[in-house]
Order: C-alpha cells, then sequence, then structure tokens
C-alpha cells in the first residue's frame, strides 16, 4: 500500500506538469466559462476526437463531506490523482477517453465515440464503470456514484449536457450511493 502510494505521489507530479493544458482546457470546456477556441483546441494533444461524438459522464464521491474532515490536504490530492487516472487507464481499455477533476468532489469523464450502437456502447462503459467502483472501493475504500449522459456531436455541447449529467447524477439520493445513473434507468 505503501510503495503505491509513493508511485501515485511519483506520477502525480509528472502529470500535473506534463497535463496542466489539458486539464485547463477541459475545465473551460465543461464549465464553459469561455469556451475554448478550435485554435486552443488544436494546441492540446487530446486522447478523443472531439470532433465526433461524445459522452459525458459524472464520477461522484460519496460521502465526500467525511472524506474532506478526515482525509489531509496531500491524501486529497492523492486519492483524486489516483481517481483520475484509473480511471483513465479502465476506460481507455476499449474507449476514447479523457478525464478532468473538477476541484471538488467529481470528476467529469468525455468518452468518444465508440463504433458500436448506442446501446452496446452504453453497456460496454456501463460494465466499465461498475469495474472502477469495486477498485476504487476495493484499493481506497472510496464509494463513488456515476452519472452517464447523452451522446452530444460537438465539443460545444459538452457544457450543457455536463449541466444535466449532474442534475441526473441527485437521483443518488433515490438509486443510492455507489449506483451508475443511466438515461436508460430514469425512463429518458
Amino acid at each position: 500500500q505503501d510503495a503505491m502510494h509513493q508511485l501515485v505521489k511519483h506520477e502525480s507530479v509528472e502529470h500535473s506538469n506534463r497535463d496542466a493544458l489539458k486539464t485547463f482546457a477541459l475545465r473551460r470546456l465543461i464549465s464553459d466559462a469561455s469556451l475554448p477556441t478550435p485554435e486552443e483546441m488544436d494546441q492540446v494533444d487530446w486522447d478523443i476526437n472531439f470532433n465526433q461524438g461524445l459522452r459525458v459522464c459524472v464520477l461522484l464521491i460519496d460521502d465526500f463531506a467525511e472524506f474532506e474532515s478526515k482525509t489531509s490536504d496531500a491524501e486529497k490530492r492523492m486519492y483524486k490523482f489516483a481517481i483520475a487516472n484509473i480511471t483513465k487507464e479502465l476506460v481507455s481499455k476499449s474507449l476514447n477517453c479523457e478525464v478532468v477533476s473538477m476541484r471538488n468532489d467529481h470528476f467529469v469523464l468525455l468518452v468518444g465515440n465508440a463504433h458500436e450502437t448506442q446501446g452496446s456502447h452504453v453497456n460496454a462503459l456501463t460494465h466499465t464503470l461498475k469495474e472502477l467502483q469495486q477498485t476504487l472501493l476495493q484499493y481506497y475504500r472510496l464509494s463513488i456514484t456515476v452519472s452517464i449522459g447523452e451522446k452530444v456531436d460537438q465539443y460545444q455541447q459538452v457544457s450543457q449536457q455536463y449541466g444535466l449529467v449532474m442534475e441526473n447524477a441527485n437521483y443518488r439520493i433515490i438509486f443510492g450511493k455507489g449506483c451508475i445513473i443511466t438515461l436508460d434507468l430514469l425512463g429518458h
């Protein structure tokens, strides 16, 4: 466990230096504060094609108030790096993706267009995200609720979709912590 923390700590420093521009651009894209221009989008080495369909997912840390109060700042950074790293590693095995921490209790996962039918794409993604939840619970004792949005055709629609996916995430009150909230589950 200690060796794993040291590795994560080391990778975290490298990661933060290398991906600062990408993180900044992703947060702008998601929050829509000032949508990146096509030129700015081209400056980043993306692992996803923003000119194809995208799916917005939100990963929320359950019991966040407790997590905040019982975790040191250094541990929070380590956990957040681990969540982003493990998410990227698991999802990118089958789908192109980008992950960004939104500085508080959640992360945004953008998933690229897979060459599958709509239903099987969501099923494959849901299966991978269940694996992610189990991994984070097993190794870090962290429960994560996931909210999966519908596909959007342009990156300019990401911010609006993010708002809807965050609204849907409120249904964890009904479905319980550690659930995966899909549009099918909500009857959309």
